[in-house]
């Protein structure tokens, strides 16, 4: 959930604007819990004992957005005796509240059902050279990775793509792994782009670029990504390859002779 909602903020961190909107949606204000509830427990959870720069100081990073969905909890089912304990609000807010009503874009599930397929990886396979061009053309003496920026770059402005900012942040946010410790590697984590992300990117990418189409739902996602490799390589003067066929011919056995 938190990636959904980050994916659409300031990723990988979410603005108290960005919350108060999910706020509405989970229907956390009453009479007891309103705006100025809400904007009071964000400052809250955005405290920092100690100092960090991997940690804005006005935005949610993963374990704030925890931390403040129990502060509401708190104030809206325990403060008020509906609950008694701390973990009876968290999970009433949850069940109740969040999963009821926020709908999460699919981030795993979009990997084990679409992107992880034969097809896609054939399509991947016959062009990988190529994008690997393009991912080593951001590469400078110093610098071996693309980065958050050259991927915005790319689908944004370098390419016939011309993905809108949100649309592609939101593609970036959704391809990224699992950051273990954001306190720590976020700006490293999130901000650079390894090569096995741009693969999904692309994949995302080819997802949303289609979706409210007539062919959303009459080609596969791997014919989806045909057509945008085609756009992405067209400024490198590069040629997608299609998949080659191959037909293995069974042998008679033995038994047959």
């Amino acid at each position: 959930m938190f990636i959904t909602i980050a994916c659409k903020s300031n990723f990988p961190t979410v603005t108290l604007m960005d919350f108060s909107m999910f706020s509405e949606i989970c229907k956390f204000l009453d009479s007891h819990v309103v705006l100025a509830t809400i904007d009071r427990l964000f400052i809250a959870a955005n405290v920092e004992i100690i100092a960090n720069d991997e940690n804005p100081d006005k935005e949610l990073c993963r374990f704030e957005f925890f931390e403040i969905l129990l502060r509401i909890s708190q104030a809206k089912y325990r403060e008020t005796n509906i609950v008694s304990t701390p973990s009876e609000a968290f999970e009433k807010l949850l069940k109740e509240n969040v999963f009821a009503n926020y709908k999460t874009h699919p981030w795993q599930e979009f990997r084990d059902k679409e992107l992880w397929t034969v097809d896609v990886n054939d399509v991947f396979e016959a062009n990988l050279e190529s994008i690997r061009k393009i991912y080593s053309s951001f590469f400078d003496p110093r610098k071996k990775y693309m980065t958050m920026g050259d991927a915005l770059d790319l689908f944004m402005k370098m390419t016939p793509l011309q993905l809108t900012e949100k649309d592609a942040i939101f593609c970036h946010g959704m391809c990224k792994m699992t950051c273990v410790n954001e306190a720590e590697e976020s700006s490293v984590k999130y901000k650079r782009l390894q090569f096995v992300e741009l693969l999904e990117m692309i994949g995302r990418v080819a997802e949303v670029k289609f979706r409210g189409t007539e062919m959303e739902h009459q080609l596969g996602l791997a014919q989806k990504i045909e057509f945008i490799l085609d756009d992405l390589f067209a400024p490198y003067e590069l040629k997608r390859r299609d998949v080659k066929i191959v037909v293995d011919e069974q042998s008679e056995s033995d038994d047959e002779y």
